[in-house]
């Protein structure tokens, strides 16, 4: 059992691994294929494919791979012709939304986009909308903590900066950033790649002209998808619940099974897998928790509290806005007492989310009881924070 339980583990952690790489590679290799398109198939005279290459690089894509994106690009080979397509319009809260997509069919994608806006309380709008708002630049990040690490501090950076004729330069709490031209991108790439610096972004960007406010009332809609997660050392139950207006919907809603494996270690490893799986496939705005409930023996609280370390480290490498309710708070939220049972728990999610095809385990109906809760107390949480800001209170 032990062997078997190990194998189950690495084919787990191999396949999420492997649909990653899939999608970032897909990713890079569309793009190869449309700059060399575009520009040739020569990198030298190429800025847009060098660049590409640089990131397939980065991710280590097969050279063979590469090789042949680059001849579907300039013709040599057969195969599905990708072009640019952008689209405009805005989203809540009157916020300029411009779309780049590379596709093989437009009246596809077209339909598609106009869908993701209307669901997401936008509107798809005429070409030039709002294009006039962004301009193209070259930007690059850098960790701050990274470079002042490694003896790099802001002055050196800034005079770097000017060495190199950057447009403008910003620093943030934790990074460093740099702006350039459209044309002095590449020049600026290379340049700080000579001096053994790495940025932890470096692409060309739309920047918006102006920036503007979005109000919590504003930007309500645009938080969809909640995560609830119910940690547990041998089950670990998850939801994820879309609020659309006032209708909310289950998406998605199992168990992580971790009492197969043969170790601690393994267990845990194997919670951070599912945690990430379903992160990666629902991508949710924000995740649920119940507090540490400090009821219960030594041996079970030391479990559970090894296994909420681990789902909060991953939640964390997401930065994901991660809430915690006591028991009684989801209880009082979905229940309407805070000393409901958890078969009441379970009824009142049934009613709330409709009953499932196959009966919901309590430790999954108390995930999604968690995530009800967020939806429940945000908007009490956007009035009491109005009310505080008052200038009206003494």
């Amino acid at each position: 059992m032990s062997g078997h339980s190990k194998w189950s583990t690495i084919k787990h952690k191999k396949a999420a691994q492997d649909a990653r790489r899939s999608k970032v590679f897909t990713r890079i290799l569309n793009e190869v294929s449309v700059a060399a398109r575009l520009g040739g198939g020569d990198p030298s005279g190429n800025p847009r494919l060098r660049h590409a290459l640089s990131e397939a690089k980065a991710q280590n894509v097969p050279g063979d791979n590469i090789d042949r994106a680059i001849r579907k690009g300039t013709g040599e080979l057969e195969g599905v012709s990708y072009e640019e397509v952008t689209y405009e319009g805005y989203g809540p809260g009157g916020v300029a939304v411009l779309v780049e997509t590379l596709t093989d069919n437009r009246n596809r994608t077209v339909s598609e986009v106009r869908h993701l806006f209307t669901k997401h309380g936008g509107n798809l709008g005429e070409n030039g909308c709002v294009a006039w708002m962004f301009h193209r630049r070259g930007f690059f990040a850098f960790d701050r903590a990274a470079l002042e690490g490694s003896g790099v501090d802001e002055e050196a950076l800034v005079e770097l900066a000017l060495e190199l004729e950057a447009e403008d330069f910003s620093v943030e709490d934790e990074s460093y950033s740099v702006y350039t031209s459209v044309e002095a991108f590449h020049a600026t790439k290379d340049a700080i790649e000579e001096r053994g610096l790495t940025a932890t972004v470096a692409q060309l960007t739309m920047e918006p002209q102006n920036l503007v406010q979005v109000d919590e009332g504003g930007a309500g809609p645009l938080i969809r998808l909640i995560l609830g997660i119910d940690p547990g050392s041998r089950y670990t139950g998850f939801g994820v619940v879309e609020q659309e207006g006032s209708r909310v919907r289950q998406l998605d809603a199992g168990r992580i099974a971790l009492a197969s494996e043969p170790t601690p270690a393994a267990r845990m490893a194997r919670l951070a897998e599912g945690v990430e799986e379903t992160l990666d496939r629902w991508q949710p705005a924000a995740a649920v928790l119940e507090s540490l409930f400090h009821g219960r023996n030594s041996r079970s609280l030391i479990a559970l509290a090894q296994a909420r370390g681990v789902i909060l480290s991953v939640l964390g490498r997401h930065g994901l806005d991660v809430r915690e309710f006591s028991p009684a708070e989801v209880k009082q939220a979905v229940c309407g007492s805070g000393r409901a049972d958890k078969t009441q728990v379970s009824r009142m999610v049934d009613v709330l989310l409709g009953p499932a095809p196959v009966r919901r385990s309590a430790d999954v109906s108390d995930a999604l009881a968690a995530a009800l809760c967020y939806l429940h107390r945000r908007p009490l949480e956007r009035v009491v924070k109005a009310a505080a800001a008052s200038p009206e209170r003494g």
